[in-house]
């Protein structure tokens, strides 16, 4: 995934930009390897490492700079050229080639309440308006894309999609949050709003935010402007019976048409394919309903005692007649990946699946 840095702090001399953006380089670069940039404008300084798979042009790079206005922007809105056919045309000054810009539009327009909701997809964004002076900033309604929140000594915050990456800031005092520790060894995870750094915070999902700011970028106000969380749209008195559907038809419409959204992509797709029902589902699914091969990958744990997987994925494959790569997962790849997977985490993470994956990943790309 893309990462990205923004504060609004942007009074650093040349040694501070070149020790924020090394740090930024080594901490944030393993999620967007294609493309980096560090820029200043007015008072935001801001960093982008971006992941491409829509537009892989340089016109999408980030961070997204206009005359008044910075964006920066994680994810993939997978409907968004479904929404952009509902745009006033006299609107679209350029064509819209991808998420990013289409959610540009959305910002300098002032659409961006209106159509959040139907947003299809996981991401987070921070975008300032140096004109009226204010920020606004949220994530997806399930939180899938991170987003934390900080603030310098000076009272400027400080955006990141890594806790750890807000503590570059030189007036930022890094501090270990004990009740953060705490409830992550009760939990296994951060609840609610926690990280595991004093006074950053979790941005909640399904929330657009609105902060203002005053001419030297620190903050005056905070407020929640929109709700799109799920309890906004899930709430029992607002499901009618009729709207209550249970056949198998309906909901293999549904999976078919969230598979069609992810295939919007300018770079090769590829499925993760293991000896389950799920995966195993979405195979067919894209093979015999969409009529698309993509090539499957299937991880291999050598050594392992338990029957493996693979037997069951390759006969998936050759059933469905799809192209089908293993990838070994020894001791000794291992070794030589675990020491940049946890560089490229900011904070404890419970669930070890995450190690063979980056691994996976890699192979793959």
């Amino acid at each position: 995934m893309c990462r990205y840095w923004l504060t609004t702090d942007s009074l650093f001399d040349k040694n501070n930009i070149t020790e924020i953006k090394a740090g930024l380089d080594r901490l944030l670069k393993p999620g967007g390897p294609d493309f980096q940039s560090f820029i200043n404008k007015g008072i935001c300084s801001a960093y982008h490492s971006r992941l491409s798979i829509q537009d892989i042009s340089s016109q999408s790079n980030q961070p997204i700079v206009s005359e008044d206005t910075i964006l920066v922007y994680n994810g993939e809105i997978l409907n968004w050229p479904k929404l952009l056919l509902d745009i006033p045309y006299e609107l679209k000054q350029r064509e819209i080639k991808s998420d990013v810009h289409f959610l540009e539009l959305l910002l300098k327009n002032n659409l961006i309440k209106k159509y959040l909701p139907y947003f299809r997809g996981f991401y987070s964004f921070v975008f300032v308006n140096q004109k009226t002076n204010k920020i606004l900033y949220c994530r997806d309604s399930l939180g899938v894309k991170p987003l934390y929140l900080g603030f310098s000594n000076t009272g400027n915050p400080i955006f990141s999609s890594l806790a750890e990456a807000i503590t570059f800031h030189p007036n930022f005092e890094k501090r270990i949050s004990l009740e953060g520790l705490q409830l992550y060894l009760q939990y296994g995870y951060f609840p609610g709003e926690e990280s595991i750094f004093e006074n950053i915070y979790q941005v909640s999902g399904g929330k657009l935010f609105e902060m203002n700011i005053d001419s030297r970028g620190r903050k005056i106000s905070l407020s929640n402007i929109l709700n799109f969380d799920l309890n906004t749209f899930t709430s029992v008195s607002s499901i009618s019976q009729k709207d209550i559907r249970f056949d198998n038809n309906y909901f293999l419409d549904l999976i078919e048409n969230s598979c069609k959204l992810r295939l919007l992509s300018d770079v090769p797709c590829a499925l993760l394919l293991s000896g389950g029902i799920d995966s195993s589902l979405l195979a067919w699914i894209y093979s015999k309903r969409l009529n698309v091969k993509l090539p499957c990958f299937t991880m291999d744990f050598e050594g392992c005692k338990e029957e493996s997987e693979v037997s069951i994925a390759k006969k998936t494959c050759q059933i469905l007649n799809l192209e089908h790569h293993v990838v070994n997962f020894n001791k000794t790849k291992i070794n030589s990946e675990i020491e940049s997977i946890f560089k490229s985490q900011d904070q404890p993470f419970v669930d070890s699946s995450f190690i063979p994956l980056s691994i996976l990943s890699k192979e793959i790309s």
